[in-house]
């Protein structure tokens, strides 16, 4: 039988060969889909994050600031090496070793990344460019978080300039895993968080004189952000966060309660700024009060589970206030906004009759805002006196007029709201006035409710014998804090009376003020 190939041969070779692929084709392989799925991703990053990195990282400040990080972290590696060699050697100098690292990273982190965000936005509206962006393809939400995402972008590079010295610390002894996890993931939070601030403090004005006293409150802001998280990290690194006296449910649950605050903050910061630069008669405004809706159940879920472990009526005491002082703040921008929709707008609206009594008090609008916080806030206050009522069959102790403050501040809160609205209505009809301008109402009319009365009854007590009476009904301090002191329903039964009845007044009017806005009618195609 002949050794020579037959014609079949060749053909088998190839089969062969697909059966066993040698490493150059299936490294060949490997290539074309890394090759052809970057292709795909890059298709679909944002265009304003490649634009903004390109810019970032070859600018000359960029540059700077990473050397001078850099060179910071060698200088600060040999100096405390040197000055602290027996502490090292003996004792552990992790800690101090681990807070140079932190406080030097803070300056890129905390200070220059959310002013060069600022700054990104601020530029482009102060040089018109942001026109240029606004006629292409790309939506208000798609420029923030492009500009976001470049601002993250340079986080990740400085945190990871200084990402190998932080972790070498644990090997020195001081301080443990989680403390240096802790800090070192808080941090970066806190610094997306400073970066949206930014940016929605850059979406204000146009005017490059208020952009110059924005850079002014944005670097006082910043500093004072870092010296106040600077602290609070020397404290929890020196003390460790196993000694706080948390059990491992409760670190969990705050770590949670934490991280799913800031996210909603972020999310609401970045759908503020968006909707700053949009067209006027976009809708503005469904979205932010979808995620503040989120953000009130939150709130009362984190709050009623701690004070459902604790069983402290302080918890319901806080969660209350806090609840109308976050409601009253966002309500002052909510009842200064325009309700004019562009016909596009308005066919995406909901159109059947559930739908509109459902979601209403969503659409954009002075009168819908008001109502939105005033049902948002009066279910709030209802869960609270529920869940105080359910703790004092439960035992809890204390809070016996936490019903009358519940009340009360919610009185008082729908009251100042609903008088700054109809005030900034009334003028709107005499004067071409800014939305904006509710918040400064809103302000007067809650300082006057303070300073009127305080000075109506020094002239009459003196300021010596000065004492509650019910003419500091609307001194909404005072009446506050002897409701949560003592049942001011039992020792003053007509100033709750009263500040209910005006609240009730004023709602009513405000009701009667928005029935063309609640009443809006969808248009069709």
């Amino acid at each position: 039988m002949s050794d020579e190939p037959t014609a079949s041969t060749p053909s088998i070779i190839p089969a062969v060969a697909a059966l066993h692929p040698s490493s150059d084709s299936r490294s060949r392989t490997w290539i074309e889909v890394l090759d052809r799925w970057s292709e795909w991703a890059g298709e679909r990053i944002n265009p304003i994050l490649v634009k903004e990195a390109r810019q970032a990282l070859k600018s000359h400040h960029f540059i700077t600031t990473f050397m001078l990080l850099l060179i910071g972290a060698w200088a600060w590696s040999l100096l405390a090496i040197l000055i602290g060699f027996s502490e090292i050697t003996y004792n552990g100098g992790g800690s101090n070793l681990l807070l140079g690292y932190l406080w030097i990273l803070f300056v890129p982190l905390m200070l220059i990344v959310p002013f060069s965000a600022f700054r990104s936005l601020a530029a482009e509206r102060e040089d018109g460019t942001f026109e240029l962006m606004a006629i292409t393809a790309l939506n208000a939400r798609m420029i923030v978080t492009g500009k976001l995402a470049s601002a993250v972008l340079q986080i990740l590079l400085y945190s990871s300039a200084l990402a190998p010295g932080i972790s070498f610390t644990y090997l020195l002894r001081g301080v443990d895993v989680p403390t240096i996890a802790f800090v070192f993931t808080y941090t970066v939070i806190l610094s997306i968080l400073l970066a949206i601030a930014g940016l929605l403090l850059a979406t204000l004005s146009r005017a490059r004189h208020w952009q110059v006293l924005l850079s002014i409150v944005l670097i006082a802001g910043l500093f004072f952000a870092i010296f106040v998280w600077g602290g609070f990290v020397s404290q929890l690194v020196y003390v460790q966060f196993r000694l706080l006296g948390l059990n491992v449910e409760d670190e969990w649950a705050i770590h949670t309660a934490f991280l799913t605050g800031a996210v909603s903050f972020g999310v609401l910061m970045i759908q503020a700024a968006a909707s700053r630069i949009t067209f006027d008669s976009d809708n503005r405004s469904t979205r932010q009060r979808v995620t503040v809706v989120v953000q009130f159940a939150m709130w009362v879920g984190w709050m009623g589970y701690g004070f459902w472990a604790m069983k402290s009526t302080d918890m319901l005491y806080a969660m209350q206030i806090i609840a109308c002082m976050y409601g009253v703040f966002i309500g002052g921008w909510l009842i200064g906004e325009s309700p004019s929709l562009s016909p596009r707008v308005r066919r995406e609206l909901p159109r059947s009759v559930f739908g509109r009594i459902l979601f209403t008090l969503f659409n954009p609008g002075s009168g819908t805002g008001y109502l939105y916080i005033a049902a948002t806030l009066s279910a709030v206050t209802m869960i609270c006196v529920g869940l105080h009522l359910a703790g004092q069959a439960r035992g809890a102790a204390g809070g016996q007029g936490f019903g009358t403050f519940a009340l009360l501040i919610l009185g008082y809160g729908l009251g100042y709201l609903g008088i700054a609205r109809l005030v900034w209505l009334r003028l709107r009809k005499s004067w071409r006035v800014p939305g904006e301008l509710t918040w400064l109402i809103l302000t007067l009319f809650a300082i006057m409710g303070i300073a009127f009365p305080l000075t109506i009854g020094i002239l009459v007590d003196g300021s010596n014998n000065l004492s509650y009476s019910p003419i500091q009904a609307s001194n909404w301090v005072w009446t506050l804090e002897r409701a949560a002191s003592r049942d001011l329903l039992a020792s003053e039964p007509s100033v709750p009376l009263i500040v209910l009845a005006a609240a009730a007044a004023v709602a009513i009017a405000n009701i009667a003020a928005s029935t063309k806005e609640v009443a809006i009618v969808l248009e069709s195609e």
